[in-house]
């Protein structure tokens, strides 16, 4: 049951990121600055995120061709690792063009941490990325589901680590490589 549950807030953390049609990468090469969080995003430049110290997977149903992009909405989902079958971190952007003004993701951070918490599952939150942050953790798996959101943007990772987060204090010392993570995938937004 806490297998089904935790893959039940992974759903609700990556949003729609089961869509079918290829998204529209924003401009490739584009070094300029992310402007301030209070911008309205658009679209992520190169697509996918360039992430230091990690290899973007290219090729098969992880590659950056995962997405949906149209008036209303943009959403892209990448993978990072070695080749193999399972990632070693998954990215899921999500961006509602229909709503540019700064959007509230209370709602669905908290279903979130609240179908986490009814599984048992750790939930911390991770201040200092982006406008807010949570990150969640299955007891039993070596995977830890987080999120950040900014404006109209929400981002959502699953990293694999070497082992399951077991307690509250093991979670809160994976923070800083999770905010990290999120940080540099924020900064790759475009307006």
């Amino acid at each position: 049951m806490r297998g089904k549950s935790f893959a039940w807030a992974a759903i609700l953390l990556v949003g729609g990121c089961g869509q079918a049609t290829t998204a529209t990468p924003g401009a490739a090469g584009d070094s300029s600055p992310p402007p301030s969080p209070a911008a309205a995003w658009n679209s992520v430049a190169g697509g996918c995120p360039a992430l230091t110290g990690r290899k973007q997977i290219t090729d098969g149903p992880f590659g950056n061709a995962n997405g949906f992009d149209d008036a209303t909405s943009y959403t892209v989902s990448c993978a990072y690792g070695d080749t193999g079958p399972v990632p070693e971190l998954f990215i899921t952007i999500e961006i509602d063009r229909a709503h540019p003004t700064r959007r509230d993701w209370t709602e669905k951070t908290n279903t979130a941490k609240q179908a986490a918490g009814s599984a048992g599952h750790i939930a911390i939150e991770l201040p200092g990325v982006g406008d807010g942050g949570i990150a969640i953790a299955d007891r039993t798996k070596p995977t830890v589901l987080a999120a950040a959101w900014s404006a109209n943007a929400y981002i959502s990772t699953n990293v694999t680590l070497a082992g399951p987060v077991r307690d509250q204090v093991g979670l809160t010392g994976e923070a800083d490589q999770l905010r990290g993570v999120l940080q540099e995938t924020l900064d790759n937004l475009r307006p």
